[in-house]
């Protein structure tokens, strides 16, 4: 068993994990081979890795099976390009025009989840020239971020929501500087 302990500036912590790296391994080959070969396994490391390490943790999710990794903010996912890890990112936090250059040239992946906010990093990739790669964010019901964010289910959607709801998401898909995952 090789264990990761991470140390932390927070002496006030009467908690602390270890990981099992070894399992950490077992547990990514495993869900590779019960999933269907083309799935997509994305290895979620905000947080630093949950406080688990992030670089660590995303090297051994990627070398058994993980495809992609996500984070939460941006410096976060700087700090995996630092650390060498040449996996495609998806940033789940809010991605600012000001995001653009960093996003096209680090291959980050913006989550877009909201027509106005794809508009604006449409508007700063067309004018930085750049073209970046996205998601568009949706909500299924938890009501934080994403398109439909009032709708819990698109069944309950009336047809005008629903056509405006599908209108959204094509208008996104057809931006400039925007390339839809």
């Amino acid at each position: 068993m090789e264990a990761v302990f991470h140390p932390t500036n927070d002496f006030s912590a009467l908690t602390w994990a270890e990981i099992d790296l070894g399992a950490l391994a077992h547990n990514y080959r495993e869900l590779r081979r019960v999933t269907a070969p083309s799935a997509v396994m994305m290895a979620v490391v905000k947080a630093d890795g949950y406080g688990h390490g992030a670089s660590q943790v995303a090297r051994v999710a990627l070398e058994n099976g993980a495809d992609l990794l996500a984070v939460a903010r941006m410096d976060e996912a700087v700090r995996l390009r630092e650390a060498g890890l040449s996996a495609p990112i998806l940033l789940f936090g809010h991605s600012l025009p000001a995001y653009v250059d960093i996003l096209a040239s680090q291959d980050i992946r913006a989550a877009l989840n909201s027509l106005e906010g794809a508009r604006s990093i449409s508007a700063e990739a067309v004018r930085c020239k750049k073209t970046i790669n996205a998601h568009i964010k949706v909500d299924t019901g938890m009501g934080r971020l994403g398109l439909l964010a009032d709708e819990i289910a698109v069944q309950s959607l009336s047809g005008e929501q629903f056509k405006h709801a599908i209108n959204d998401i094509l208008t996104i898909t057809a931006l400039p500087g925007i390339e839809v995952e």
